[in-house]
């Protein structure tokens, strides 16, 4: 009798158990409860039992023969081998422990999401392998092990095996509370923090095994606290009294407000000392490569994983480690730390793909929220909701300004503050002028002759471009322009760029360099924005505070641009509150004006609709969906699968890098065709119609739109703007 097989070269009898054993060391690592390790164990054991199939195993003898022409053409008729497991761990968990039969989705769903359209087509009975006796007898045996009572399951085992798997799932009736259910429903209203578990642990240890990674201390921080003190060595620096206090919090959850340049990143570090695992969330995908690029040196490479929108491809490009196990480790929180945008962690808390995994490593994660004050209220809202039942026990949510309305939102065992001296320092001098900031070139001109590195942030794209453009006439110096409107490679060559800038240098740029770029420029010129914004723009020009006040001049007459990026009196209300500062304030004036200003806006209509809608979306997507993942295809659902309200934006290729991008597919490149793209305005698409097309070929839109390095992609002309929509 032949072998069965999981993989051409692995018996499927080995890899059971060796994920099994795994999913065991798992359980017990990441705090399972007694309950639910038996679940995630029955899991792992039966999880490949439907590769016992005789199609499967002459599809793998196939592969292993090197006939892969025939193994292809076999695949599409190959039986779901996790549909064709269901019987063998329905039965199993049903008699071992009942309801609700975490297990068992667990296994039905370890390739594909659950949802009610998984597997409904694959109406037919499996035909098994005669080795499937002798498996059973085996597994049963490890199950024995582990359990006080064992009944004798092994004769209704082999005769489960008769009944059509998606009759089981679709016909059988359950009674649940005076209801009716199929089995089917009783695995989507199963407990969902019960079945994100089980299903972690399943797939984390498959993967792992598939990986040939036999220790589950790949997904653990060791020595953290270490790392921590040998970069603070190396760089021959003592930690500043407040970050040795946070390293004594590090088994509550924390509240933290320290200005910019104060060490704020090391206070949470040193928080996080005894973590096994640290998962650390940021506004924007520049915050977050930066940090990864940071916390690797800290750690080391091998310990950091990245997690956003276009991960892949930094992993890609960066990573010699193995790419298919960097991308998936990195994607579902895997890594011992983990960098993310808010939004990886949102969309998980929403049921996107692999929530299960991204919220149960995230629970066992030191998890920290930096820079909390720069999400809108209908982010705020649902990540108020998403908290409210997570289990997690260390928080850490910090801001340079951290207003006293967040710290009632998400209140914590513990606050503080950087010391006072932090707090008392005097880094700008602010010079507020009631006009235009395009009316002040000559004296930003001036500032980058006298050899200083001058900032300039605009509010839209269109004036920033605008605003480069006569200064590029005017001086002959370094000037840069930097905003969302880049293709991919250019920004990220931007942000390296800027970083190393001489002195002379001019830089142009939005609101993106806000939490984007960590530079200490000398001066700067700035449009009005809301406070909290301005103190975040400030923290970009004399940095530490290591030179004399630096001069900030704040312009508070502004285009419709700006109007329309802000909400309704918030600029005007923040230009009252600037010009009420000292000329040359201390850190803890602007704390309390944008704690003032927080006050105002939190009571405001359109924060607490916003805020509410927040809440009232997570909850609502929870309840429809219970324990499936959510199913984009459904128009409704996908609507509402969003982490922000501003205006959508989507990735168009520019017609000048078409070329390029034939040549990135014909090489088998085309994970590099990110670096090719740029976002835009979603309704850019309908509105200035003669500008895009779509490409079936890449799968996306293609604009005719001009687009050079220096200044991006160029705004259409204003005519059949919609109403309500700004070109900036």
């Amino acid at each position: 009798m032949a072998k069965l097989l999981a993989k051409p070269e692995v018996s499927l009898k080995d890899h059971l158990l060796q994920v099994a054993e795994l999913a065991k060391e798992l359980s017990s690592q990441l705090g399972l409860s007694a309950d639910l390790s038996c679940r995630a164990f029955l899991a792992a054991l039966f999880h490949d039992l439907g590769k016992a199939t005789r199609d499967f195993q002459r599809y793998m003898r196939l592969l292993g023969e090197g006939k892969e022409t025939e193994a292809r053409r076999l695949k599409p008729r190959v039986f779901p081998h996790a549909l064709a497991s269901l019987n063998f761990v329905f039965l199993t968990e049903k008699v071992l422990f009942g309801g609700p039969f975490l297990a068992t989705g667990a296994v039905l769903s370890h390739h594909s999401p659950l949802g009610g359209d998984l597997y409904r087509t694959w109406e037919a009975r499996p035909e098994y392998e005669d080795g499937l006796r002798e498996l059973i007898t085996c597994l049963i045996g490890k199950l024995k092990s582990i359990m006080d009572k064992f009944p004798d399951l092994e004769r209704d085992l082999k005769t489960v095996r008769g009944i059509p798997p998606l009759l089981l799932l679709e016909k059988a009736n359950f009674q649940r509370e005076g209801r009716r259910f199929s089995l089917r429903g009783l695995l989507k209203e199963a407990p969902q923090w019960g079945f994100a578990r089980v299903k972690a642990v399943l797939r984390l240890a498959d993967w792992l095994v598939s990986a040939g990674k036999k220790d589950p201390g790949e997904l653990f921080l060791k020595n953290g606290r270490r790392a921590v003190e040998d970069h603070f060595r190396c760089r021959n620096l003592s930690p500043y009294q407040f970050q040795r206090r946070a390293g004594r919090l590090s088994k509550e959850s924390l509240a933290l407000r320290a200005p910019t340049g104060s060490g704020k990143t090391e206070a949470l570090l040193l928080w996080a000392g005894e973590a096994e695992r640290i998962v650390y969330l940021l506004p924007t995908q520049a915050t977050v490569n930066a940090m990864y690029q940071r916390l690797r040196k800290i750690y080391g490479p091998e310990r950091v994983g990245l997690a956003h929108g276009h991960a892949s491809y930094i992993l890609h490009r960066e990573t010699e480690e193995d790419l298919l196990w960097e991308r998936l480790s990195s994607s579902v929180f895997a890594k011992p730390v983990t960098v993310a945008t808010i939004d990886q962690f949102l969309l998980a808390c929403l049921h996107g793909r692999h929530w299960e995994e991204r919220l149960t490593l995230s629970a066992s994660a030191h998890l920290v929220f930096d820079e909390i004050h720069s999400y809108e209220p209908y982010t705020l809202g649902l990540l108020k909701e998403a908290l409210n039942d997570f289990p997690g026990k260390y928080l850490a949510f910090a801001s340079a300004t951290l207003p006293k309305t967040l710290l009632r939102m998400f209140p914590t065992a513990a606050f503080m503050e950087a010391e006072d001296r932090f707090f008392s320092r005097r880094r700008h001098r602010l010079v507020p002028v009631h006009r235009f900031l395009k009316e002040n070139l000559p004296e930003i001109i001036s500032a980058a002759k006298k050899g200083q590195k001058v900032l300039v942030i605009l509010n839209t794209v269109l004036e920033a471009q605008e605003i480069y453009r006569l200064l590029c006439k005017s001086y002959s110096g370094p000037v840069h322009l930097f905003h969302s409107r880049f293709v991919f490679r250019d920004r990220l060559a931007k942000e390296s760029m800027v970083k190393e800038a001489k002195a002379g240098t001019i830089l142009v740029s939005t609101q993106v360099v806000e939490v984007s770029l960590d530079i200490s420029y000398d001066v700067l010129f700035s449009e009005l924005a809301p406070l909290d914004a301005l103190v975040q723009r400030l923290g970009r020009v004399n940095r530490r505070g290591a030179r004399p006040p630096a001069k900030a001049k704040f312009f508070t007459l502004v285009g419709e641009g700006s109007k329309r990026v802000y909400p309704k009196g918030i600029l005007e209300r923040s230009r009252s509150l600037l010009e009420n500062l000292s000329e040359i304030p201390q850190e803890r004036e602007w704390v309390d004006a944008v704690n003032r200003l927080y006050e105002e806006i939190v009571r405001t209509e359109s924060f607490q609709e916003d805020f509410e809608l927040g809440r009232q979306t997570l909850r609502e997507i929870r309840e429809t969906l219970g324990c499936y993942t959510i199913d984009l295809a459904d128009e409704e659902l996908r609507a509402r699968f969003a982490t922000r309200r501003g205006t959508p934006s989507v990735e168009v290729l520019p017609e000048t890098f078409l070329t390029e991008a034939w040549t990135l597919k014909d090489r088998k490149e085309g994970w590099r065709l990110v670096e090719l793209l740029v976002p835009v305005p979603i309704w850019w698409l309908r509105t200035f119609k003669d500008w895009f097309y779509p490409s079936e070929d890449f799968g996306l839109f293609v604009t005719r739109l001009p687009y050079n390095p220096e200044e991006g992609l160029l705004t259409p002309t204003g005519d059949g703007t919609p109403e309500g929509y700004e070109l900036w």
